[in-house]
């Protein structure tokens, strides 16, 4: 019987509630995408998949947070959690409550279906809160945040069937439009020395298709960030580390979008943890093979994009099948 469990929320908005928020073509395909690959590479794994996805009118801000904290908030130690968006992302006016802590005037913001009309984005600040909830306890589980969205406004060149997942800053909220208002006062976080004294940061890994202060694309019915880290999860059958990650998918769009994908990580060995701590896809995978007789010597067809790599926590083991007798 398994024990150990995989929990994701995958949430796509193409469709938007508010007139001033352009609709997008890739963000519900992403979602599905994903969570399809989480589902399909489960199987074989000591994990259950639980999966949860939310599209266009159930992606509301009320929605996505009841299931961060229902759903996700399930998971436990051992088990790894998910949390994935794509749509648009923005900046907005933060309070200036804030500025001493963020040495800036703006928050980044996931925006959410009903944003701009019923509903606030869903801030950086609120993310982290929910984050914290789930991964800042001591029997915390693996926790993954994957964001395909822009993180902040600006201009760059345009190029066919290229669309921006963007909207323009919007201002300043109320205080009690955060989901920690009734928690946390704005008196609690002028007096505070430190912005983790309020809010503190809950362990986590978070992989994001751009840099502040860039766009992020989608072209051909599919997110361009969202597109290369499925090629490469599949590519190395799920084990592959988060750095490893960052930087293919850095060389793969390098040159051809203008968008850099980034990493973070709490904690500093997470860098070089294996994709959803090797929890996906653990059966291994198959390569062309080849004697080369000159060098008498077998060659093997895979390389780094396969996970293969000299670190001494991620042991390679090749087994030899007699492809006749089999």
């Amino acid at each position: 019987m398994l024990s150990k469990k995989l929990y994701v929320l995958c949430v796509g908005v193409n469709e938007y509630k508010a007139s001033t928020v352009s609709n997008l073509g890739g963000c519900v395909n992403d979602a599905n995408h994903i969570l399809n690959y989480f589902t399909g590479t489960s199987q074989n794994t000591d994990f259950e998949i639980d999966g949860k996805i939310l599209v266009n009118e159930e992606a509301t801000k009320a929605n996505i947070v009841e299931h961060f904290q229902t759903h996700l908030g399930q998971a436990k130690k051992g088990d790894v959690a998910v949390f994935y968006f794509s749509g648009h992302g923005a900046e907005e006016s933060a309070d200036e409550v804030f500025e001493a802590y963020s040495h800036t005037d703006s928050f980044t913001t996931l925006v959410c279906h009903d944003s701009r009309v019923d509903a606030s984005d869903l801030a950086d600040k609120e993310l982290r809160y929910l984050i914290n909830q789930i991964s800042g306890q001591e029997d915390h589980p693996h926790f993954v945040l994957i964001t395909d969205s822009c993180h902040s406004g600006g201009a760059t060149r345009s190029m066919d069937d290229l669309k921006p997942r963007l909207t323009k800053k919007t201002d300043t909220r109320k205080w009690s439009d955060f989901i920690f208002a009734d928690q946390i006062s704005r008196k609690d976080v002028e007096k505070a020395v430190s912005l983790k004294d309020v809010f503190p940061e809950g362990e986590h890994v978070h992989l994001s298709s751009c840099e502040d202060g860039e766009l992020a694309y989608e072209v051909g019915g599919s997110g361009v960030f969202t597109s290369a880290l499925l090629d490469i999860l599949k590519q190395s059958s799920g084990q592959v580390s988060y750095q490893d990650i960052n930087s293919r998918t850095r060389l793969m769009l390098g040159g051809r979008f203008p968008q850099k994908p980034t990493i973070y990580a709490t904690q500093t060995d997470g860098y070089n943890e294996l994709f959803l701590g090797g929890s996906i896809e653990n059966k291994g995978i198959t390569a062309p093979v080849k004697y080369n007789t000159t060098s008498n010597k077998w060659i093997f067809g895979l390389g780094t994009v396969h996970g293969i790599n000299d670190h001494p926590s991620h042991a390679t083991e090749v087994e030899l099948f007699d492809i006749q007798n089999n």
